[in-house]
Order: structure tokens, then C-alpha cells, then sequence
């Protein structure tokens, strides 16, 4: 997946879930264990405590993707772990990456706390495990982006999680 199909699927996701207050579709399940941290140039932490996850599958765009999503309460803050193609994410490790390729995953960070910035990984891992359709595993990865019309800024995104559906 390049940059050019990368963005639209990445927004269509960020706008989704931002505006999405509300929406019973994304749900965290009876369960499901997160920490999310943010560190660098843009700094956040919460937990399933502060917001949902979910496992979604965007099919109407072209790529088709499915994307594990972590927001926190109000929506105001959302990653992405976004994964090509029609079937779901198979247990292994992945790489992020802006580059199509066996194995290659997509990584998105958005912070609409104030004024919206968004970050797109750059490089980093994820692992995953898959038991009966529920995902597990643990994520890093260095992102860069920023505020729209503002400087660019480097941060590391980094997760665990469990029991997301």
C-alpha cells in the first residue's frame, strides 16, 4: 500500500471514528485489555478504562483493509493498526511501513484535543495472536506528521492489548 492509497483509507478511518461519538458500532468487548502510550513531539496515555477497541474492516474503499482501533473516551484521540486486504489479520509479526508488501501493516496516530494532528508510521513492529477471532499482541512504532499547517513532528506510538474483537 503507497502513500497515495495509504491517505484516503487513513482518513476515511480518522474521520469515521472522530465523529463517531455515540455510535454503537465500536464497542469495547467484555475483556478486552489496552494501554496505549504516546511519546516525542505529541505526548498521551489511556487505557479500555478511557475508550474502546475494535476490530473494523473497511470494504467500500479501495484498498480494502481491516484495522484494529484504539480511541479514548470522547474520540479525541485514535489509533489505527490497519492491515491490507479482504480477510482478516493472521497471527504473526508485522512490519509499519508506507510501502506495499507481504507482511508491510499501516500505522496511523490522530489527536483531535485541540486542533487535529495526525501522524503515519514510519517504522516499527506489531505482533499479533488470534484465538476464535479475538486479537491480542503488542505494537511500537515511530511516527511523523503533526498539525495540519504546522511543523513536521517525530513521535513512538506503543501498545498492548488483549481481547479486541
Amino acid at each position: 500500500m503507497n502513500m497515495k492509497t495509504l491517505l484516503p483509507v487513513a482518513m476515511l478511518l480518522a474521520t469515521g471514528l472522530l465523529t463517531s461519538c455515540g455510535n454503537g458500532a465500536d464497542k469495547t468487548a467484555s475483556g478486552t485489555v489496552y494501554n496505549i502510550n504516546v511519546t516525542g513531539g505529541n505526548t498521551a496515555n489511556w487505557t479500555q478504562g478511557d475508550g474502546k477497541a475494535s476490530l473494523k474492516h473497511v470494504a467500500t474503499e479501495v484498498p480494502k483493509v481491516h484495522s484494529l482501533h484504539f480511541t479514548n473516551k470522547g474520540n479525541k484521540l485514535m489509533v489505527a493498526l490497519m492491515f491490507p486486504g479482504d480477510a482478516p489479520p493472521a497471527a504473526g509479526k508485522y512490519v509499519f511501513g508506507n510501502a506495499a508488501g507481504a507482511g508491510v501493516v499501516n500505522g496511523l496516530y490522530v489527536d483531535n484535543r485541540s486542533k487535529i494532528e495526525s501522524y503515519t508510521a514510519a517504522e516499527g513492529t506489531i505482533e499479533l495472536t488470534v484465538k476464535g477471532g479475538v486479537y491480542s499482541g503488542k505494537f511500537e512504532f515511530k511516527g511523523q506528521g503533526g498539525p495540519i499547517g504546522g511543523g513536521q513532528k517525530e513521535i513512538k506510538v506503543s501498545g498492548t492489548f488483549e481481547g479486541v474483537k
